[in-house]
């Protein structure tokens, strides 16, 4: 098994060894150049205390039961958890304590050494988000968490049923726990769904799930024929990306292209049929608003202006 899973990590190995931007990510998220040891847009505190603070906050219940990552206060990213919930219900943190409880109890009567890699996983999962020069925690990067809070939530449950034995026959006190089961999942399921129908109101502009490039693409090849560029803003993740998804057969032609003349003025230029779709923000600070004529709005779920497409006129 060592030696097949050796073979496997061959590709990934010589990947990080050969190409100049395998450790990018950890370049961006961390601010250290690993080839040239070169630190780069260190926090304000010091490494320790910064390193510190960020796993505190991991345990904390802002950021587990009651806020999650989408709410967390200084977070702007909204696509990570689902606004309105923690990354667990609240209740399960009286489980988890509970679970907690019983694990300790069975290593010190048992001597049961397997649990104690359940710890472990509990004291690793901050870690890799914990290095990161951000200062929110971040969902994403705390899915090892996931392992080790629920076996403590199933513990807990097998704890209360253990108690439970001691005061009621075997039958009664197993219907009692699947009843709480069942009744702690129909009210999970129901909370979760209802965030799930609203969640699109608050995680779709720039900095949630980047709405808006489907139905700018859509638009500009109805129109291409019509211009000879037509230029997709926005401070997306890969934006480049949405023109050959939107369009993989590249029926644009190369006319559609990522840019705007905010940030980019060069780019506009009255000789050429051009077609912008900025959001409202940008259209604002590049100072043209009042020479922009829209040809369509585009809307966020809850009912903003997310995109404006239009035509720079003289």
């Amino acid at each position: 098994m060592v030696f097949i899973y050796t073979v496997v990590l061959i590709p990934f190995i010589n990947f990080h060894l050969t190409d100049p931007h395998s450790f990018q990510r950890i370049k961006d998220t961390m601010g250290i150049d690993i080839k040239n040891r070169i630190v780069l847009n260190q926090p304000e505190e010091s490494s320790s205390h910064h390193f510190l603070t960020k796993y505190v906050l991991h345990f904390s219940d802002t950021f587990l039961f009651e806020k999650g990552d989408a709410d967390f206060p200084g977070q702007f990213i909204r696509r990570h958890s689902i606004a309105g919930l923690g990354l667990l219900y609240p209740y399960q943190k009286w489980l988890i304590l509970t679970g907690l409880g019983w694990l300790l109890l069975r290593l010190l009567t048992k001597k049961d050494l397997r649990l104690v890699f359940i710890l472990f996983l509990l004291l690793l999962f901050p870690i890799a988000d914990s290095l990161t020069n951000d200062k929110t925690p971040f969902a994403t990067r705390s899915y090892l968490g996931v392992l080790p809070f629920h076996l403590l939530i199933a513990f807990g449950f097998f704890g209360i049923y253990q108690v439970l034995l001691k005061f009621l026959k075997p039958t009664l006190a197993l219907i009692l726990v699947f009843s709480f089961f069942f009744l702690l999942a129909l009210n999970s399921g129901t909370a979760l769904l209802q965030h799930f129908w609203i969640n699109p109101l608050t995680t779709s502009d720039f900095w949630g799930w980047q709405y808006g490039p489907r139905d700018t693409m859509k638009y500009f090849l109805a129109n291409k024929n019509n211009y000879d560029d037509l230029y997709l803003s926005g401070e997306f993740n890969a934006p480049e990306i949405f023109l050959k998804f939107y369009d993989p057969e590249n029926t644009c032609q190369n006319k559609c292209q990522i840019g705007d003349f905010w940030r980019n003025p060069p780019i506009l230029n009255p000789q050429r049929r051009q077609l912008f779709s900025l959001s409202p923000e940008y259209l604002v600070n590049s100072g043209l608003k009042s020479r922009f004529l829209v040809k369509n709005t585009l809307y966020y779920p809850n009912g903003k202006i997310a995109f404006l497409i239009g035509e720079v006129v003289k």
